[in-house]
């Protein structure tokens, strides 16, 4: 059976993607609302994640950059 390509393992570039997610919004100076819009995201990717049977990194993924985010720009 052919693996798709969502249930791939994440590269283990992934934390440079991470960083950038973390960076950018400081960078471009996003307002308040724009970084909340996407924490919010950020949560419903981790939500789906968890629920869905795929490799327990990819989830992990999500929720270190959920966790990531929250710590960087608060709640």
């Amino acid at each position: 059976m052919k693996q798709l390509r969502y249930n791939l393992p994440m590269p283990k570039q992934s934390h440079i993607y991470n960083l950038n997610l973390l960076t950018i919004p400081r960078k471009e100076k996003w307002s308040g609302a724009q970084i909340h819009k996407m924490i919010e995201d950020v949560e419903k990717q981790y939500q789906v994640a968890s629920g869905l049977n795929i490799l327990p990194e990819v989830k992990t993924q999500y929720r270190e950059l959920l966790t990531d985010l929250i710590k960087t720009y608060g709640h």
